[in-house]
């Protein structure tokens, strides 16, 4: 888990403002030393971040310059808009099978689930897109084409009621799969996946946000941050089937985003 640590007297606030000008209700002092756990963080205005603090202490924004960030140490955080992380160009280069269609149509949507689930590092981003590519056929595929008899009993997927294999069959640019991850999926989107599973598939966003919410449930980031592509590829498949197809659209994306 990410961790932030005061490096001076400083503030967490609920908004990008100067400390002096908001309320006392809108901000809390932080001691010299003070570290906190973090869920979840995205670039904000201003030198600012926007963090999630773990144990229920809230959403908060922080002045860079006041903190030490565990994630500085990692891939340099692509700091551009949503719509410049991605370019029809970049995906098209990773993904030349794609059709135009469908990389024009994809860019907004990873481009804003990489925001929102925490993958906007180069080094996500490349291991990302490149699982992706790989399960979705370069976007071809929206579900997977075998029936989802084979998942039928499969309690580790919380398939427990008869017909649970066909109706939780691998969706979504990552193939979710299995009643719990529909159930669990939905509950973090705000969609009725469990009751509606054809729901991970009705638009592009949903599609991609189904792949990223899977992605960060298993806590992949650790992995595509240490480049082990083996480990995050065990973590998507179960083991390692495709693999060299996947390793090579890994290749593609770490060229596209220069690194090594």
């Amino acid at each position: 888990m990410e961790t932030i640590k005061a490096i001076s007297q400083t503030v967490l606030k609920k908004a990008v403002a100067q400390a002096s000008q908001l309320p006392e209700s809108q901000k809390t002092s932080v001691a010299q030393g003070k570290t906190y756990e973090v869920i979840k963080y995205s670039l904000a205005e201003q030198g600012h971040y926007q963090v999630e603090l773990n144990h229920n202490a809230g959403t908060w924004y922080i002045f860079s310059d006041h903190w030490e960030l565990s994630w500085e140490n990692q891939a340099e955080i692509i700091e551009s808009n949503n719509s410049d992380l991605l370019t029809a160009e970049n995906l098209k280069a990773i993904m030349p099978d794609a059709s135009d269609d469908d990389i024009h149509r994809y860019v907004a949507p990873l481009n804003q689930v990489i925001h929102d689930f925490d993958l906007a590092t180069t080094a996500r981003v490349c291991a990302f897109i490149a699982q992706i590519a790989h399960e979705s056929g370069s976007f071809y595929y929206k579900e997977e084409l075998a029936s989802g008899a084979d998942y039928e009993g499969r309690e580790d997927l919380g398939n427990t009621q008869p017909g649970d294999g066909r109706r939780y069959k691998g969706r979504g640019l990552i193939q979710l799969t299995g009643r719990a991850n529909y159930r669990e999926c939905g509950e973090e989107l705000g969609l009725p996946l469990e009751d509606n599973p054809e729901m991970a598939v009705q638009d592009p966003y949903t599609n991609a946000a189904v792949a990223a919410w899977y992605w960060q449930s298993r806590d992949i980031n650790e992995y595509a941050d240490q480049g082990d592509f083996e480990k995050v590829t065990r973590l998507i498949n179960g083991g390692l089937n495709g693999y060299s197809d996947r390793l090579q659209f890994w290749e593609k994306a770490k060229k596209v985003f220069g690194i090594d």
